[in-house]
């Protein structure tokens, strides 16, 4: 079920509305116009990589790269991987201009690199942006109550882990992967191709960075960028859920949406593991009891030691044991 309410985000094209950057030139990356805007960082070291998140707008006045402009080239590589939506540069302090190769690593990367005039003062862009910025999340706020109420219920209703994420699939519109500590997948429908063509070193190549929040992985010869969220649970090496960024913008209700989810996960996985913790334990109980001969005929199965608020263990165990495939599960 998709959301009926129009996404009016602040993208990075929206930038050139704003009075500050009535001056600003686009350089180069004007593939990633409609790319959403969620914070906006001030950059003027050279490790500022180690810190950007992703929907950031950043700024520099271009000191890090004063002794070696060459270096921002690797930089858009990097930031693009981190997944920074915008670079703007205020030149004439410390770079007179942006190199070509910049230049052309924004474009090759889809990241809008804008050339601010030397009179933008940063303090008054961060306050305007990010007054947008809100507006424009107060109302994804009321898009994520709505969906978190659906995925609830999917959940409590017993619907199971493909159905959870089908209906994330319908919200984000973009394909969803649950990854298990054992590299298994389970994939929404738009997603299933994609992934029988990983190979297990690269499910594993996701896990070698904790904290990247967006990587690529190639497939079929093409590169797919994949939004990697961490569900909690009690494990130390845990489940993914993995967003492959499509065709749609993956806006802050998207990212919203899918922290709530990985928390929802978390619970069903942790009650999942414990209903298996249990059912194991009587199973066990049970086979112990029959393999001494405590258990010697049909009645006894049926119990004429039933407790009184419901169907004793032996019972409920020998219907799983008549089924093999609902022992194992």
């Amino acid at each position: 079920m998709l959301d009926n309410n129009v996404r009016d985000a602040f993208i990075v094209k929206d930038l050139f509305d704003v009075p500050h950057f009535g001056d600003a030139v686009l350089l180069g990356g004007a593939s990633g116009l409609e790319g959403t805007i969620s914070r906006v960082n001030v950059m003027e070291v050279p490790d500022v990589v180690d810190w950007v998140r992703p929907g950031e707008f950043l700024m520099t006045t271009g000191y890090p790269f004063k002794e070696d402009p060459g270096r921002l080239t690797t930089l858009i590589a990097q930031l693009a991987q981190k997944g920074v939506v915008a670079l703007g540069i205020k030149t004439k302090r410390f770079l007179d201009e942006v190199p070509e190769a910049a230049i052309r690593a924004a474009d090759h990367y889809g990241v809008p690199l804008i050339e601010l005039p030397p009179v933008t003062t940063f303090s008054d862009v961060v306050r305007e942006v990010m007054e947008r910025v809100l507006v424009s999340e107060s109302k994804d706020l009321s898009i994520l109550q709505g969906r978190v109420q659906r995925l609830s219920h999917v959940l409590l209703h017993g619907d199971g882990l493909p159905a959870f994420l089908n209906h994330l699939q319908l919200m984000i519109q973009h394909p969803v992967v649950l990854l298990d500590p054992d590299n298994q997948w389970i994939a929404s429908p738009a997603a299933e191709e994609w992934c029988a063509q990983i190979e297990p070193r690269q499910w594993n190549q996701l896990r070698i960075e904790p904290m990247a929040e967006t990587q690529f992985l190639q497939a079929n010869e093409r590169n797919v960028r994949i939004h990697v969220s961490t569900v909690s649970d009690d494990h130390a090496r845990s489940f993914l859920l993995l967003i492959l960024e499509g065709t749609h913008d993956y806006g802050p209700a998207d990212a919203l949406t899918v922290t709530w989810a990985g928390r929802l996960l978390g619970f069903e996985i942790s009650n999942m593991q414990a209903r298996r913790t249990i059912e194991a334990k009587y199973f066990d109980q049970f086979l112990q009891d029959w393999i001494s001969g405590r258990v010697v005929s049909s009645v006894d199965v049926s119990c004429g030691r039933k407790p009184v608020d419901g169907p004793c263990p032996g019972e409920q165990l020998m219907s799983r044991a008549s089924c093999p495939s609902k022992a194992r599960a």
